[in-house]
């Protein structure tokens, strides 16, 4: 039985580290305010850090990677952070993920330092990019857990009821 619950701490664990992370990508998209976004739209070409994230979030709302795509998902700011926020971030293909994780890895999307001189919307957004792709990982390593979690506690209580028989 103690080797079950060490498992099902192990797993509660995790889930804190998803909580987290649902936390931060919650926390960038609720910092968003219309003028940056706004500001972002006016941009004919934009530097290639903002396009790099754009093009990221593009990947997640799974619409055609380029500029275009990204000025019209924020036509209008208040349904953009809707979007957003209401994101189904428990439905995402391992495909869409994977390809997610690349394009982050590949345009060092964690490193945003340079992105905050230019616009604080970009930055959100690609805080938020990085907490869903952080979550997606996290997400498809949890539900095999979860289904052992329950196991175990079926387990668990049949043990605890089979010696409550014997007592």
């Amino acid at each position: 039985i103690k080797e079950l619950e060490q498992i099902n701490a192990d797993i509660d664990n995790k889930l804190n580290d998803v909580n987290a992370t649902i936390q931060a990508a919650d926390k960038a998209i609720q910092s968003l305010t219309k003028e940056p976004i706004v500001e972002l739209t006016c941009f004919v070409k934009p530097p290639e850090a903002i396009l790099n994230i754009f093009n990221a979030l593009m990947i997640l709302l799974n619409r055609k990677q380029n500029w275009k795509s990204a000025q019209k998902a924020m036509t209008n700011p208040t349904k953009f952070i809707i979007l957003l926020l209401n994101y189904d971030k428990d439905n995402m293909s391992e495909e869409m993920l994977n390809k997610l994780d690349k394009w982050i890895e590949k345009h060092n999307l964690t490193d945003i330092e340079n992105v905050k001189k230019i616009n604080s919307a970009a930055v959100c957004i690609a805080e938020f990019v990085v907490a869903i792709n952080n979550y997606g990982k996290i997400a498809a390593e949890f539900k095999p857990m979860l289904a052992r979690k329950k196991e175990n506690e079926q387990l668990i209580a049949q043990k605890v009821e089979d010696v409550q028989r014997i007592l």
